[in-house]
């Protein structure tokens, strides 16, 4: 651990996103491009509320042409400019989207260029969030709309939405995923006549190609994730019930795990559950293993079930321990470092002295999001390694090792 640090000035900002290259930062009404390696400027932009004459117009919707613009620009916009909160980088290109939503507008800009590369208007539905789509055939920027009304699509290159996903359940970054390996697929959850389904698109064509139902009318998706092999897709319920399926892409189920429950004939059965107040609360995180023939599920149970690919069963129960042994790696915070460096600093962490036993936090059941379950899950690169997080663990991140 070196004895000094060399730090840079501090720069006024309010949101940041570092690239491979280069560091974004928003201040007021500006973007701020910086060289990453040496911090330098390179490019600045001041945002308008209005269309700039080099700048195309991408219409989230159509509106009337007799309605009076979204925004104007006053005094007092001038004295309290908008926040942005969106910036992203696309994966491709390494064009900018900035998203202010008190202007209710969206910027497209390049890296390369002073002008404004395209502007999206926001209709009275508002936009809740903003994601570039990994895939590579073109830059497209997906735009969820509030109220759950539709994700709309947009490729820089055409001056209108390309493509419109009606009636998604839930606003990124819960609710879709695409193929790992190219992004070509993209995986949505959508509310159709009171019924939970997934619908498959080509992100390339922007087409639907697969549209299945969940296993039962009651099925309530909290979120699906896509295997970094592109053969299945995970998808678990909400919290009221530990279920996981796993299908594969043209929407075949080919397993349901759920620990807590023998049958699902039934939607209002839930058999074999423990007493205990917070178990069987169902899925609370879920991270495939690089190479997908493994997925690890934890629960609001505080436990970590690795299921194999073969028949999708568990193959490994895993629970955070409440006495560290010897033959373990730990780190710790050190003690009061908040205080004594007013939260700036810079310290190493501490190496306790083994065997240590964890102080446990009584749980408050009675709040709405108690500190409990297993709330990050981590696979190393090379698929040895998991590091999880238990909520209700006074040291966060024990790594667990899987032979």
């Amino acid at each position: 651990m070196p004895s000094s640090w060399e730090l840079s000035p501090l720069y006024r900002h309010e949101t940041s996103l570092a690239s491979a290259r280069s560091l974004l930062s928003a201040s007021r009404d500006r973007l701020i491009l910086r060289d990453l390696a040496s911090l330098a400027i390179t490019r600045t932009w001041k945002l308008p509320t209005t269309p700039s004459s080099s700048s195309s117009t991408l219409p989230l919707r159509e509106t009337n042409s007799s309605r009076p613009p979204p925004t104007t620009t006053t005094s007092k916009d001038s004295e309290h400019p908008p926040q942005f909160s969106t910036l992203a980088i696309s994966p491709h290109s390494g064009l900018i989207l900035a998203h202010c939503p008190k202007a209710r507008q969206a910027w497209i800009l390049d890296p390369d260029k002073d002008d404004v590369l395209a502007r999206i208007e926001i209709g009275d539905e508002g936009a809740l969030a903003m994601v570039w789509s990994p895939e590579g055939e073109g830059d497209s920027v997906l735009i969820w709309s509030a109220h759950h009304l539709r994700i709309s699509i947009y490729r820089i290159s055409t001056p209108t939405p390309a493509f419109h996903i009606h009636n998604p359940k839930l606003v990124a970054p819960l609710g879709y995923s695409f193929r790992p390996a190219d992004g070509r697929y993209l995986a949505v959850v959508e509310r159709h006549s009171g019924r939970d389904h997934i619908g498959i698109y080509d992100a390339a064509a922007w087409r639907l190609i697969r549209h299945f139902p969940l296993p039962t009318p009651s099925s309530d998706v909290a979120d699906l994730a896509w295997s970094p092999c592109g053969r299945y897709l995970a998808v678990w319920e909400s919290l009221t019930d530990y279920i996981l399926h796993i299908y594969t892409p043209d929407g075949r189920l080919i397993s349901t795990f759920t620990p807590y429950a023998t049958t699902l004939s039934s939607d209002d059965r839930r058999e074999e559950r423990s007493t205990s107040g917070w178990v069987g609360l169902g899925v609370r995180t879920v991270k495939w293993h690089p190479s997908g023939d493994w997925i690890a599920v934890g629960g609001w149970d505080g436990k970590i079930r690795v299921l194999t690919r073969l028949g999708w069963v568990p193959v490994a129960e895993l629970s955070h321990p409440s006495r560290l042994p010897v033959s373990i790696t730990a780190w710790r915070e050190p003690h009061e470092w908040i205080e004594r460096t007013r939260g700036k600093g810079i310290v190493a962490f501490d190496t306790p002295t083994l065997p240590l036993h964890l102080t446990v936090p009584r749980i408050d059941l009675t709040k709405v999001s108690p500190k409990m379950g297993i709330s990050t899950l981590l696979w190393s690169p090379s698929g040895r390694f998991l590091a999880s997080y238990n909520r209700a663990s006074s040291l966060p991140f024990p790594h667990l090792s899987l032979h």
